[in-house]
């Protein structure tokens, strides 16, 4: 949902907080050293010029594969796919600025 990550990588550099979409980056699999040079992209918003590297927006997502792959969401793992995401319309509300 938004653009950075844990230290402050940019794994969605196109990510608009509050549009409404999830924003998915896949990386596919990589080299040792293709991983090594590819870094800096998470850091400098270019990750998604990477040609191993595509990006999806959307109201729900789901993610399946055969093998099934291991899910991992802002550091915290799901479990593994299959699964889906959607979007709940105006479930968090957030009251900033006021004393309590």
């Amino acid at each position: 949902i938004g653009k950075y990550t844990g230290g402050g990588m940019m794994q969605t550099p196109n990510a608009i907080p509050d549009d409404g979409l999830f924003d998915l980056t896949v990386i596919k699999k990589m080299r040792k050293g293709e991983i090594i040079r590819s870094l800096k992209r998470l850091y400098d918003g270019t990750i998604l010029d990477h040609p191993k590297v595509e990006s999806y927006t959307g109201k729900n997502i789901t993610i399946d594969s055969e093998p099934e792959i291991h899910l991992e969401v802002d550091g915290e793992s799901l479990g593994h796919s299959p699964i889906e995401f959607d979007i709940v319309p105006k479930t968090v509300q957030i009251i900033a600025g006021c004393k309590i």
